[in-house]
């Protein structure tokens, strides 16, 4: 069986990889809080 912690990493993975600009945007953020 898979549990919740994995369906939710399967789903956020399935989504990044079929959407390269929200995971741009992502990182963008991301590089905000880091600098």
């Amino acid at each position: 069986t898979v549990n919740t912690e994995e369906l939710a990493y399967t789903f956020l993975r399935i989504i990044l990889s079929n959407y390269g600009l929200l995971e741009e945007l992502i990182l963008d953020k991301n590089r905000l809080f880091i600098f």
